[in-house]
């Protein structure tokens, strides 16, 4: 949705996860889910937009840099994904 500059709200949030059926969910549901994950909305320019909590992005951060760590050192560990979360 940034990409295509598209102003992100739960409203769209929620028709885009409908157009592509990835889920069926109330709007207050996904309010409440986007919190959970450590989202907020932030209002700029008299327009809100959503926006990752500081902590989120430290911890996506940390997370890559062992992972790169981890695939360059001589005993790397196989590394399996299980769920993917995005917005």
């Amino acid at each position: 949705m940034y990409k295509e500059r598209k102003h992100v709200t739960v409203k769209t949030i929620r028709e885009e996860l409908g157009k592509k059926e990835i889920i069926d969910i109330k709007k207050t549901s996904l309010n409440f889910v986007l919190k959970e994950l450590g989202f907020k909305f932030k209002k700029e320019d008299n327009r809100r937009a959503l926006i990752e909590k500081t902590a989120i992005s430290a911890k996506r951060g940390q997370f890559l840099r062992k992972y790169q760590e981890n695939k360059m050192s001589d005993f790397s560990r196989e590394v399996v994904f299980l769920d993917e979360t995005w917005i």
